[in-house]
C-alpha cells in the first residue's frame, strides 16, 4: 500500500473518530438542556398541567380555566410539536386558545426578572429564550405518540 494511500486512510479514520466525539459532546449538551428543561417544568408548571403534563397537576381542580393537557400537543398538531406556539405562550407574547387570554401566568416575565440574578442585561433576552428552549426540549419528550 502506497504511503499517500495510507494517509488518506489515516485522514479518514481520524475523522470518524472526531465526528464521533463531536456527537457524542453534543448529545451530552443536548441531554443537559432537556433535564433542565424537566427541572424547569417541575418547578413552575407540574403543579398545575402534572408531572406527565396530562393537566391533572394539584392546583388543577382549583383553578377556573383547566389546565391543558400538554403531552397531547404534538399529536392535535399533526404529528408535529408546535414549537413556535408554545415558545410564545411561555414567553407572553402571544394568547392560547386552549387557556383563553393570558389564564395561564407569563413565565417569560419571571424567567426576564430572574435573569437579573445571572447575566448582564445585554444578554437577558438570550438567557430568557435560553430557558424556555431548554423547557420546550423537555415539552417535546413527555408528548404521546
Amino acid at each position: 500500500m502506497s504511503l499517500k494511500r495510507e494517509a488518506i486512510r489515516a485522514m479518514v479514520l481520524f475523522l470518524i473518530v472526531l465526528i464521533g466525539c463531536l456527537n457524542t459532546a453534543i448529545s451530552q449538551e443536548l441531554q443537559d438542556a432537556i433535564d433542565a428543561g424537566k427541572t424547569e417544568y417541575m418547578r413552575s408548571c407540574a403543579l398545575c398541567h402534572g408531572d406527565k403534563g396530562k393537566g391533572n397537576g394539584i392546583y388543577a381542580s382549583k383553578l377556573v380555566i383547566k389546565p391543558a393537557n400538554i403531552a397531547l400537543l404534538q399529536k392535535e398538531n399533526n404529528g408535529v410539536f408546535p414549537t413556535r406556539d408554545i415558545f410564545q405562550v411561555i414567553e407572553g407574547t402571544d394568547d392560547i386558545k386552549l387557556h383563553g387570554p393570558k389564564a395561564m401566568p407569563v413565565w417569560g416575565d419571571r424567567f426576564d426578572h430572574e435573569s437579573l440574578l445571572y447575566v448582564d442585561d445585554r444578554f437577558t433576552r438570550t438567557f430568557v429564550r435560553g430557558r424556555i428552549f431548554e423547557l420546550l426540549l423537555y415539552l417535546e419528550e413527555i408528548q404521546v405518540q
